[in-house]
Order: structure tokens, then C-alpha cells, then sequence
């Protein structure tokens, strides 16, 4: 059991209990904690290695999970509101870690921040909300330096498995040179195959854009030499060193530059003058590997671009500069999308087909494959170039699977691997990156639950190593059909859910996007 354990009554209490992604985190804990070669090991046999307490305000809906569970390790139960302050610093106070699953976050968890900031519990949570975590940090940063916590958002897919895999790439380049090196650039490309719950979606339509602030250094007075692009480059970086810091502007500028031009249709290189497209949530990944970037030290002239491609790693490298007009048409496609999602009346329609608390069955959970590679350059002493990559997959689909693997092993280094984090940043905010840093890494690289390869390279072409160790899974994946099928199950999924809502039928709650626990739309928690 971990040390704190003398002074706390729980090692990882999951607010949010009854939200659909905390099901899989859930799921992930309780796997972990019959794991005993992945976590220390039980000091008293008839203890459990882990402790797990349930958060929330609906007090039978917690007890109903906890009695589905029936396992040791899930220990009791704690009751409250995202608005009780004095409830919420309780149930900080007993734990060493709070899992937040509660979103949308800007509605229902600014005060579960507030209360951990306050009493020294560390925190990590799967919200996307940039603007949200650039808030908190802002209002609670004093309050996490004085009382010691750590607090660690955007720990899902977004932006785990980005920040992470430019972290490995630039740390295998520091470790394999001798000389102080300089990142000039990073790119990530993702290969998936899934779909998004309806949190997942929900979050997506309600990032804040605001235009103004983008172009005008101050409102309609002076245009930015460069426009931000959905935000300040550096929103998430310490807000008075960094962030309000002139000196950093000119970093800001080449950022900002990097993910205007990371929103077009790309020929790439790396793949055979395959095509990427822009990753969707490219607008929230790029804010936390570019704090990192400011945190760590990558360097002064540090840009990043984050690519998706549809028809995976090996099939961008057959279909070569011949899937450019197919690319072009379903990148056309997905801008509309995302035009109809982000309207103010029929965007949140569409979305409430996938209401928050809702996600598709396991089957298709657990049906979905993704992973990332990134590729660094860097500039030595002396003006020589190096390159390195990183390589980094996870099983199961990114929204669900990978997002409940990747918060459950941040807040389990945080239980059992304090040892091995880096110095804490000074507000006690930060990236995963930046907070977690190598630790998690051997986190994912020990993972047994469900195993995370972690590869990292210097000078080897990516593609080079990724065929000599193609698994059938993969292959799979990287099929042309794969982009297809995805594409017909979402639309497919989509017409039911309409479909049921035109002829008032419930059916489709219990097949295709199930309210897990069957939770009220306006309070997913």
C-alpha cells in the first residue's frame, strides 16, 4: 500500500462514478488491483492493494455500482454535489487521488478543483476544455503551491497519448546525444478505429471560440501578427511565467503559425507521399504538448502538428498520393460536420442523439485499435540535425478504452510512484508531461491489464521498424475498409438514435447508446 495510506482513508476515490466512462475506469482499477505483479503488493492479505471510494450525489445510484462490483478493493461511498464545497473538501481530504469523470467540467466541476487545490489531494481528470483548465489554474494555482497538490487534467486520449508520445521522442533524443539539443518541430500521427461517446461529443460543441481574442492582442486595437488558432498557443502554461510573459511571444507566434497550417490536407513524406488529414481534437492536443514544450524546455523555436490518417499507417503508404481527392472529399465532409455540430440550435439537436452518460456497447468498445507515432527533429550545437520517434499503442477504442487506461495509470503513478515524478511545477498545475513525466511511461510499459507497447528510436525511419513488427491486429486497422466501416457504424448509430426519438421508442437506450446506470441528460453524475 502506498506510504500516504497511513493518512488517508482511500488511495483513488472516482467522482463521477455513474458517468459511462467511469464504468471502464472502474473496470480498469479493479483489474489493476488483481494485478500484483502491475502495483505494490499487498502488505496485509486481507487488505486490498488498492482502495477505491465512489463519488458523486446520487447516493443509491453509487451503492447500486458498488453492490455490481462486490469486489474489496471498491470500499464505500461518498456523497457530493459539484456545487458543496464543504462536501467536496471532505472527500478530498480522505483521498490521496481524485479521478474526476464528472463533465462537462466547466458546468458540474470547477468547485471538485477548487476543494483538491485546497487541501493538498491530487487530482486528474479526461476533460478537453482548454479554456476550463486555463481557469482553474489561473483562480487555483496559488491554492495547489501552498497546499502541495498536483492537479492533472486532460489526462483521456485527450491528451495522454500525444503529449506522452513527444515526451518519450524528445527524452530519447536528450538521452542519446551528448550536446544540449533544440526541438525545432514535432509531428503526431494518430492511426484509429472507434467511435465517440456521447460526452465525448458534447465536449466537442461547447469549446469556446472566441474570435476576437484570437486576432486582437487587445479587442479591436491591435491585430496579432499571427492569429491564434482556437486559442493562445501557451493557455495552458503557468499563467504568470509564461502565459502573460512578452518574452514567450514570439514562441506563441511560431506555435500559433504551426496550427494553422496543421489544419491542412497534407502529403507526407514519412508514408510515401501518403495523405493525413488534420486531427480532429488536433485544437485541444496542441495546447498541451505545446505547455509542455514551454514546461520542459523542448526549445525556443518549437512547433508541433497533429495528423490523422484514416487509412491507417500501412494503407497511407499503398494508397500514396492516389487517395489526395478522396481525402480532399471526406476532409470537406468532416468540416460540414463540424459546421452542423457547432450551430447553435440544430448543433445541440444533433448532439443529444448522444447524450452525455451514453456510449456504445463493449463490444465495440473493446472492438477498437489506435495508436501514435511522433517524429522530433532537433537542432544540436553546431547546427547538426538529429531525429527521433516514438511509437505508442493502446487496445480498445480511443473514447472509452484508451481514456479510462490512460486517467486510471495517472492517478495510480500519482498513488504508487511518487517516488519517481519529476519536481513538481510551482503551481502543483501542469501537462501530464510535465507532472508525470517518465513515470508514467513505466507505467504503461509494466501495464498487464492490457498491455501499452512503448517504442522509442533514433534515426530509424518509422516505418522501417513499424513493418517488421505488424501485428494481424494491426493490419486490420490499417485496412481501407476500416475507414469505411467506421464511418457507416457512426452514421448508422446516428439514424437509429434519430429514428427512435422521431417514434418515441426507447429500444435504441438498451442497443446502441446505452445511458449506463440509466443517468438524467442534464446531470451526468
Amino acid at each position: 500500500m502506498p506510504s500516504s495510506s497511513t493518512t488517508k482513508s482511500t488511495d483513488i476515490t472516482v467522482y463521477g462514478a455513474t458517468s459511462f466512462v467511469a464504468k471502464h475506469v472502474l473496470k480498469y482499477l479493479v483489474a489493476v488491483a488483481d494485478q500484483h505483479d502491475n502495483i505494490i503488493p499487498k502488505s496485509d492479505e486481507n487488505s486490498p492493494s488498492l482502495r477505491i471510494s465512489l463519488g458523486g450525489r446520487n447516493k443509491a445510484k453509487l451503492e447500486g455500482i458498488k453492490q455490481s462490483f462486490n469486489v474489496n478493493c471498491i470500499q464505500d461511498v461518498v456523497v457530493a454535489d459539484g456545487s458543496d464545497l464543504e462536501g467536496l473538501q471532505a472527500m478530498a481530504k480522505r483521498s490521496q487521488v481524485v479521478l474526476n469523470c464528472a463533465g462537462p467540467y466547466s458546468k458540474y466541476s470547477s468547485m471538485v478543483v477548487e476543494a483538491c487545490a485546497t487541501v493538498g489531494c491530487d487530482y486528474v481528470d479526461i476533460t478537453g476544455e482548454v479554456a476550463w483548465v486555463s481557469e482553474m489554474r489561473a483562480k487555483h494555482g496559488a491554492a495547489a503551491q501552498k497546499s502541495g497538490a498536483r492537479i492533472v487534467s486532460l489526462c483521456g486520449y485527450d491528451s495522454i497519448p500525444s503529449d506522452m508520445a513527444v515526451f518519450a521522442a524528445v527524452q530519447a533524443l536528450k538521452e542519446g546525444t551528448a550536446t544540449d539539443i533544440s526541438i525545432q518541430n514535432a509531428r503526431i500521427w494518430h492511426q484509429m478505429f472507434g467511435v465517440p461517446n456521447g460526452g465525448t461529443i458534447h465536449t466537442f460543441c461547447d469549446i469556446p471560440m472566441d474570435v476576437i481574442s484570437d486576432a486582437f492582442e487587445t479587442p479591436m486595437k491591435k491585430l496579432r501578427s499571427i492569429p491564434y488558432f482556437v486559442g493562445d498557443p501557451l493557455a495552458l502554461a503557468n499563467p504568470n511565467k509564461v502565459k502573460k510573459n512578452p518574452k514567450y511571444q514570439s514562441m506563441k507566434d511560431i506555435m500559433a503559425k504551426g496550427e494553422w497550417l496543421n489544419q491542412l490536407v497534407l502529403v507526407e513524406p514519412d508514408f510515401f507521399y501518403g495523405v493525413s488529414l488534420p486531427f480532429a481534437m488536433s485544437a485541444v492536443n496542441l495546447k498541451v504538448v505545446q505547455a509542455s514544450a514551454a514546461a520542459l524546455g523542448y526549445g525556443d523555436n518549437f512547433k508541433a502538428q497533429e495528423r490523422y490518417l484514416p487509412l491507417g499507417y500501412l494503407g497511407t503508404k499503398l494508397a500514396s498520393i492516389f487517395a489526395l481527392v478522396p481525402m480532399l472529399l471526406l476532409h470537406c465532409f468532416t468540416l460540414m460536420m463540424v459546421g452542423i455540430l457547432r450551430l447553435p440550435v440544430i448543433g445541440k439537436k444533433v448532439a443529444d442523439l448522444a447524450p452525455p452518460g451514453s456510449g456504445v456497447p463493449d463490444s465495440i468498445v473493446y472492438m477498437g485499435s489506435n495508436s501514435t507515432y511522433c517524429k522530433v527533429h532537433s537542432t544540436q550545437e553546431g547546427g547538426k540535425e538529429e531525429v527521433a520517434y516514438s511509437y505508442l499503442k493502446f487496445e480498445g477504442d480511443a473514447g472509452n478504452a484508451v481514456t479510462a487506461q490512460c486517467v486510471s495509470e495517472a492517478a495510480l503513478t500519482l498513488v504508487f510512484n511518487r517516488n519517481d515524478l519529476p519536481m513538481r511545477s510551482e503551481d502543483g498545475f501542469g501537462t501530464p508531461a510535465e507532472i508525470l513525466g517518465d513515470a508514467l511511461l513505466h507505467r504503461f510499459r509494466a501495464a498487464k491489464v492490457r498491455p501499452v507497447v512503448v517504442e522509442t528510436s533514433i534515426g530509424a525511419p518509422i516505418l522501417q521498424w513499424y513493418n517488421a513488427r505488424q501485428s494481424q491486429q494491426e493490419a486490420l486497422s490499417c485496412n481501407p475498409g476500416a475507414l469505411l466501416c467506421s464511418s457507416f457504424l457512426v452514421c448508422f448509430i446516428m439514424l437509429v438514435a434519430a429514428l427512435s426519438k422521431v417514434r418515441g421508442d426507447s429500444s435504441t437506450d438498451s442497443f446502441l447508446f446505452r445511458s449506463h446506470y440509466r443517468l438524467p441528460v442534464k446531470r451526468p453524475f
